[in-house]
């Protein structure tokens, strides 16, 4: 269940939907380096050393954000989004 909102946050957080911002503008390998490589678009994880630090909310969700699979996190809506997330999730226990 903790997964299922955590997609959802991170969801409407990414596109605008969220009626406060609260993760930072999310960069992407293609915004580090210029390198035309096959992870360009993903989202840039960066390590951390302080475990309060990985274990942050904004580490966590940008991690998860990432295990989702590319053609669900680009879902039109939000509705289409929580339902290919939550077979998702089922099909992945």
């Amino acid at each position: 269940m903790y997964d299922h909102f955590l997609g959802n946050f991170m969801y409407r957080q990414i596109n605008n939907l969220a009626p406060v911002t609260i993760i930072p503008e999310i960069q992407y390998d293609r915004d580090i380096h210029t390198y035309n490589t096959r992870n360009a678009n993903q989202a840039y994880t960066q390590f951390y050393r302080k475990s309060a630090v990985a274990n942050s909310f904004v580490n966590k969700g940008t991690v998860y954000w990432l295990s989702i699979p590319e053609d669900i996190r680009q879902s039109q809506s939000i509705k289409q989004f929580n339902r290919f997330h939550r077979n998702h999730i089922f099909t992945t226990l």
